[in-house]
């Protein structure tokens, strides 16, 4: 299937980016931590490096999202797109998340029923 392959194929790009990022973090500490002189110009582009790195990682993130969302119903999507990511696209409460939806859709139902009725 070509939706869980370009997924595999962006999530793979994301552990690259994770990896990336790691050893840059690595880097900057032991440079910080080793030289008596600290080197404040490099010290803000390999920070300003990170920030790159992580902005393209939680774009990524996003763009899994949207190709995930694509072929749910719209309820669905409405309520998964607000959620945060973290270490999960769609948040560690994603199974919170969808009950509160199928909540609100059955009420939302109960009120249209109401409404025809009176």
């Amino acid at each position: 299937d070509s939706m869980y392959k370009r997924d595999k194929a962006i999530e793979a790009r994301q552990k690259q980016l994770a990896t990336a990022i790691t050893v840059l973090g690595a880097a900057m500490t032991d440079h910080i931590s080793s030289v008596k002189n600290k080197d404040h110009e490099l010290i803000k582009k390999l920070m300003d490096t990170a920030r790159l790195l992580c902005d393209i990682q939680y774009a990524e993130s996003i763009t899994r999202r949207n190709f995930a969302m694509f072929s749910l119903k719209k309820d669905l999507k409405e309520n998964l797109s607000t959620s945060k990511v973290d270490k999960y696209l769609f948040g560690e409460n994603l199974t919170d998340t969808l009950k509160a939806a199928k909540a609100v859709n059955k009420s939302g139902a109960e009120l249209k029923v109401i409404n025809k009725v009176g």
